[in-house]
């Protein structure tokens, strides 16, 4: 049956039912399929309610088979949305899902949404938009340039790094030959540079990727622009270098020649090629090699470990089986290639890992130099390593809790099962572990930290961006986060398009790593509400945008690519439209009065502090009355409040006019209720007596209390907005930086709020 292109088509009498926003009863009404989006109208004349879903937000489509009552078909969003659209005819319903499939995977940039949307707005104004993030400015206001850290024309023309933006902050005492040599050093030349400045403590946040380091490589060039790093924080003498990788997965260099490593690969690919009968020979070789590694100990891999009297019996009498195995003749039919046994040197350097697979893998990374900083070459530096997990894992772990929260009626052991099974909160607590790491050292210690991953894209923008978030309540606000996102992300090369799969390309280059930092930022909201002026709302809002393409923004993987796209021409930016709906994202609890050394937050990452993020999993139904948030009803009478006094105002003119005498009105301070810490705690069935005031017997026999009297004051007390918000929760973080514990956290808490 040939397939009918459905765009610009319509097709009626259609059901839709939004699984995840908890609907229940399905929708009737038209399916349109335009170019850029599939759009849904109900039919109910009262309603003619619109769902309009992006095709760059659909992440699957899938087709069942057909029921009696019609064609069924899944779309799987990118924002955790779920719907299900059952068409009468199957004829319809395979076209709908032919186009589907085709326009949910673009090929070209042209073919995406933003470079269609043409909102009416002139040249001026698109290029004004682009212009409301000013990463210079923002650099101005953390004091720099100054006589440490000074812009370098390097880059300029993207001629070191074509992932690095043009303008960078670099020591001022490193040269362009330093420059340039460390660059060629790292991998994908992203040498180190300036992410954030801390004023008070003239400590530095950089970030850089990997150094080639391969087999015992150095650079003098590298090793000199480390030193400028530190040098260029008067106040210490060394700079912690955070390394986001787990430590397990590297491989220690071994100390051998290049030459000589990669002779002994080439022997092994050869070996299995020819001879796979042999290759439990190579297994127990690398058993062995692996053991008389953890003997020797590796120079670079500091991995000796402390060990009790008991775990070192058994540890020798493992060796010594070891030994004895190693000695013993294999059988074999083709001993002859290897001389009988796996003495030879094919097996004396077959030692970074205990499978064939692991080991061609390692040596092949250390072949192509992939490494970390050598603590015996670089003399003024703390190497820490962190432990985030690469973005295949991340990807894995966010499908899993997607399937949970797709569960029909799961009970709590399902539930809980689901969610430690994905995984997902501890690679959250392991992001905001690293921003901690680096926020403390910075603003504690005083100590500059340069920051790396692999290629510094991925993992390097996620533990930069949380301490920032941490270290400066700019960062807090709305226009603040737009500026973070903007250079961490956006300028420094985050690849926006392979990782969110805005062009049909390879899938495994897709992960949810923005989607990580966001939540990181919602973690920390829920430990201080007082803390940020955005609410749960703008995060989504921003996530949703990052997947839409509907601006232009969040396109290509680095500025270079942005530029030869000449996306600033043809499409606009989305923070000047998120800027004029912040009514919408703003947080009623916020405190606009923190100063800067009140505003490092210092959250608690354990374990029990970390929960599932609802808002953005599970989503309601906009179109259904849902219950009043917290938030929303202190919105509400904040709004309400401001318009009492404005009317309190009005009227005390008019009372001024007539009488012609002013009126004052003596503000006065509501007290608190406060609750009493120093009565005895009573255990049986009454309730303790207590004595405070004066007590008089009733015909009953029975107490009063009476309280003096005052004579009422002619004075209307007033209370001021931000009383309202002073009478929030103390354990925001703002008047008490540290969080929320386990342990007496409660006594404390309610000391406090007496």
């Amino acid at each position: 049956m040939p397939i009918r292109n459905k765009i610009g088509e319509m097709v009626e009498n259609v059901r839709l039912l939004e699984r995840s926003c908890g609907q229940r009863k399905p929708s009737v009404g038209t399916l349109y399929l335009s170019a850029t989006h599939t759009i849904f109208v109900e039919n109910n004349p009262e309603t003619r309610k619109e769902t309009w879903v992006p095709h760059s937000m659909v992440s699957g489509v899938e087709r069942l088979p057909p029921s009696p009552t019609g064609s069924q078909l899944i779309l799987r969003c990118k924002d955790f949305r779920v719907i299900l659209v059952l068409i009468p005819q199957e004829r319809d319903c395979v076209d709908i899902h032919a186009s589907l499939a085709r326009l949910s995977r673009p090929e070209k940039y042209s073919e995406l949404y933003c470079l269609s949307f043409n909102p009416n707005v002139n040249k001026e104004q698109r290029e004004e938009s682009w212009a409301f993030v000013d990463l210079a400015a923002d650099y101005r206001r953390m004091g720099v340039p100054n006589n440490l850290w000074v812009t370098t024309a390097a880059n300029s023309e993207y001629r070191v790094c074509d992932t690095y933006p043009s303008e960078l902050f670099v020591p001022k005492s490193a040269t362009p030959a330093v420059i340039v040599g460390s660059s060629r050093f790292r991998s994908r030349g992203r040498f180190p540079v300036l992410s954030y400045f801390h004023q008070d403590t003239l400590a530095a946040v950089c970030r850089c990727s990997q150094p080639l380091s391969g087999f015992s490589g150095r650079c003098q060039e590298d090793e000199m622009m480390l030193q400028a790093v530190m040098k260029s924080n008067p106040g210490s003498d060394y700079i912690y270098v955070v390394d986001t990788r787990p430590k397990t997965v590297l491989c220690a260099s071994l100390g051998k020649e290049y030459s000589e490593v990669m002779e002994t690969a080439m022997k092994l690919v050869n070996y299995l090629r020819s001879s796979s009968a042999l290759q439990h020979c190579l297994l127990r070789a690398f058993l062995n090699e692996r053991e008389n590694l953890n003997l020797t100990g590796l120079r670079e891999g500091k991995m000796r470990q402390k060990r009790g009297a008991k775990e070192r019996k058994v540890f020798r009498r493992r060796v010594q089986q070891r030994k004895e195995r190693r000695t013993t003749p294999v059988k074999s039919p083709n001993t002859g290639r290897l001389g009988g046994t796996p003495t030879g040197p094919v097996f004396q350097h077959a030692s970074l890992g205990c499978t064939v697979l692991q080991m061609l893998n390692a040596m092949a990374n250390r072949a192509a130099g992939k490494g970390y900083e050598n603590e015996d070459h670089y003399t003024n530096i703390k190497l820490q390593f962190i432990g985030i997990e690469n973005i295949h894992v991340m990807r894995s772990s966010q499908q899993k809790i997607v399937d949970v929260g797709e569960m029909r009626s799961p009970s709590m052991t399902d539930f809980l099962f689901g969610l430690e099974n994905s995984g997902w909160l501890k690679h959250i607590k392991a992001i905001l572990d690293a921003g901690v790491f680096i926020a403390r050292a910075v603003a504690d210690e005083g100590i500059s930290v340069l920051v790396h991953c692999s290629d510094g894209w991925d993992r390097t923008a996620q533990a930069c961006s949380v301490a920032s978030l941490l270290l400066d309540p700019y960062y807090r606000t709305i226009r603040g986060l737009m500026v973070l996102i903007e250079r961490d992300w956006v300028s420094f090369g985050h690849k926006f398009s392979h990782r969110y799969a805005h062009l049909d390309g390879d899938p495994k280059e897709v992960s949810p790593v923005l989607d990580q930092f966001l939540e990181c930022a919602w973690q920390l909201s829920e430990q201080f509400p007082c803390a940020f002026e955005f609410n749960e709302r703008f995060l989504i809002a921003v996530h949703s945008h990052i997947y839409s393409c509907q601006y232009g923004t969040f396109l290509g993987n680095c500025e270079k690519e942005r530029r030869d796209l000449r996306l600033r021409e043809h499409s606009h930016s989305v923070w000047p439209q998120l800027w004029k709906e912040r009514s919408q994202f703003t947080n009623p609890l916020y405190q606009t009065d923190l100063s800067p050394s009140q505003g490092v937050l210092r959250p608690n990452t354990s374990p029990y502090c970390f929960k599932l993020w609802k808002g953005l999993y599970n989503h309601t139904e906009k179109s259904m009355p849902p219950r009043q948030s917290p938030a929303d009803f202190l919105s509400t009478v904040r709004e309400e409040s401001k318009q009492l006094e404005e009317e309190l105002t009005n009227q005390q003119e008019r009372l001024t006019a007539l009488t012609g005498k002013p009126i004052t009105w003596e503000k006065v301070a509501v007290p608190r209720r406060r609750r009493r810490t120093d009565c005895q705690k009573h255990g049986g069935p009454d309730p303790p007596a207590t004595t405070h005031g004066r007590l008089i017997s009733g015909p009953d026999g029975q107490t009063d209390r009476k309280a003096p009297r005052k004579d009422p004051a002619l004075t209307l007390p007033l209370r001021d907005t931000d009383d309202f918000s002073a009478c929030s929760d103390l354990e925001s973080g703002v008047a008490d930086l540290s969080s929320r514990s386990s342990s007496g956290g409660d006594d404390n808490k309610e000391a406090e709020l007496e």
